[in-house]
């Protein structure tokens, strides 16, 4: 019964609503912003290029410097075996969380 009262309430106040009146200077403004013809700005094909010579660069600096952390990764999970040995978190019990041994 309150829940109704409160829907009746919101009808009525929405009902006495009245519209907004607009300023018309800014409607005309905006009409003539409206018609006024499109221009695209373009890019020099210079600045197309340099963009594209560098994102090629950084792709190629990319995949080789990949290549060259591949070819090392067995060396590198040596490093983290050994740091996992030293610091003792090498236990194979999963429910043990004492991480004080030496």
């Amino acid at each position: 019964m309150n829940k109704e009262k409160w829907i009746d309430d919101i009808v009525k106040m929405a009902k006495a609503v009245q519209p907004v009146s607009s300023n018309p200077w800014m409607a005309t403004r905006i009409e003539a912003r409206l018609q006024e013809p499109v221009t695209i700005n373009k890019v020099s094909l210079q600045w197309l290029m340099t963009t594209a010579a560098v994102m090629i660069f950084l792709v190629v600096v990319n995949i080789t410097l990949l290549r060259k952390n591949m070819a090392e990764q067995p060396a590198a999970s040596a490093t983290v075996q050994s740091v996992i040995n030293e610091y003792g978190w090498s236990n194979d019990d999963p429910y043990s969380a004492n991480f004080s041994k030496q």
